[in-house]
């Protein structure tokens, strides 16, 4: 779990084959006895397009706190709590800041969570984000900033919409 791990916190040190064929290897060896590692496992499998085994992992994860099935029975775990909103920006968003600090986002269509949003603080700004039929950025306060859509730079003043 520590190799794939890397992979979701360095996205840009490692290419795609080296994830997948790395993730192929380890994942069916890996135990999850750590309860942060499933939501690991969700984020790059939605990195490398392996979307129905993300989506099983994402579920997996909420299961930890946040459903009846919940095998946190004698309180919460507090390190994981955090995780499925982490699948959410960084897995299902592919959000992330890159090696050259450029807020960047690669988002992925998925079956199991048909919209959402969120508003995030970075780089002193306030964007909302909006995930359904396309992605939407609204800068709601500060000012304009590059981003990047799947690695092609894009200026936000006001919104920006991205269509899948």
């Amino acid at each position: 779990a520590d190799l794939i791990l890397l992979f979701e916190l360095f996205p840009d040190d490692f290419d795609e084959q080296v994830k997948t064929k790395n993730f192929n290897y380890y994942e069916p060896k890996t135990i999850h006895d750590s309860s942060l590692s499933k939501a690991t496992h969700s984020i790059v499998a939605f990195d490398i397009g392996q979307t129905e085994l993300a989506e099983r992992y994402f579920k997996d994860s909420l299961n930890i706190d946040f459903t009846e099935k919940s095998y946190s029975q004698n309180g919460i775990h507090a390190a994981s709590m955090y995780r499925p909103f982490w699948v959410l920006f960084r897995g299902i968003l592919g959000g992330y800041i890159t090696s050259k600090g450029i807020l960047s986002f690669s988002p992925k269509r998925q079956s199991l969570i048909k919209d959402f949003n969120m508003e995030i603080h970075c780089f002193g700004r306030l964007l909302k984000i909006e995930y359904g039929d396309d992605l939407k950025i609204t800068l709601i306060s500060g000012a304009a900033l590059t981003i990047l859509f799947n690695h092609k730079e894009f200026h936000l003043e006001s919104q920006i919409i991205y269509k899948f």
